[in-house]
């Protein structure tokens, strides 16, 4: 393999885990979080916006904007995304970790700059993220977790489909209690030879995914949640829709059965 990883993902959905077990098993390149490609997707939108709005004015052979073309400067901007991981890498194979919804939202115009990228997409049920976030960034009102879960999971549903390199969609809990076949997996995207993917494993199982009790069980339902009426019907009104096409049970299952 010769081109980066991008893990994106909402957080507290074991982007941390992947992170950590892909740098230490491959020795490669990266910072603890990223936080830097969702630039390409602000200035993309803003070049785009700015076009369209000036569309009249760059009918005129008058202006100048009538001889600069949209198409060179968004590949401008993918050459200046492209630069900067090269500058602080000094190569174009690295890991990048980027949770949150804007990661997501921006991975498809990383592509770009990359050809030879490799997407990983870290994912969670929504009830455990929120429990999770809560317990951490205890400061951020239920409703506002239920969104960033809600948001990086829609999100993703877009850039999925606008993805034309190897992607792989990987849940924390499938971390926790199956950690060989998400190294076969990973194995699989990667090109990993089967030492490599034992090592991943070794990590997978040595290094747990971080928890809170009983989070990465599944043992856990909506109405266990040890939320109140009023916090479950936020839930169900944000996340509610989402948890559905992804397959996620509000129940202790963990997942709808597909029987």
């Amino acid at each position: 393999m010769t081109g980066p990883i991008f893990i994106v993902g909402n957080g507290r959905s074991g982007t941390s885990v992947l992170l950590n077990t892909i740098r230490k098993t491959l020795d490669i390149p990266g910072h603890g979080e990223g936080h830097f490609h969702p630039l390409a997707f602000e200035l993309m939108t803003s070049a785009n916006r700015f076009f369209n709005k000036n569309e009249r004015k760059a009918e005129s052979e008058n202006h100048l904007l009538h001889y600069v073309e949209l198409k060179k400067i968004k590949r401008e901007i993918r050459n200046i995304i492209a630069a900067t991981y090269k500058e602080q890498y000094g190569t174009e194979y690295f890991i990048d970790k980027t949770p949150g919804p804007q990661g997501v939202q921006s991975v498809p115009f990383v592509q770009d700059a990359f050809p030879n990228t490799k997407v990983i997409f870290a994912h969670r049920r929504g009830i455990e993220v929120v429990r999770s976030a809560m317990k951490k960034f205890p400061h951020v009102e239920f409703e506002g977790h239920c969104k960033i879960w809600k948001n990086s999971m829609a999100n993703w549903r877009t850039a999925r489909s606008q993805l034309h390199v190897p992607y792989l969609e990987i849940d924390q809990h499938d971390i926790a209690n199956s950690p060989s076949l998400v190294s076969k997996r990973i194995g699989d995207l990667l090109e990993l030879d089967e030492e490599q993917v034992k090592t991943l494993e070794t990590y997978f199982t040595n290094d747990r995914p971080q928890s809170s009790g009983d989070l990465n069980t599944g043992m856990v339902s909506l109405e266990t949640s040890g939320w109140d009426e009023e916090q479950i019907r936020i839930f169900r009104r944000n996340c509610g829709a989402i948890m559905t096409e992804f397959g996620y049970s509000e129940g202790s299952d963990y997942r709808v059965s597909s029987e």
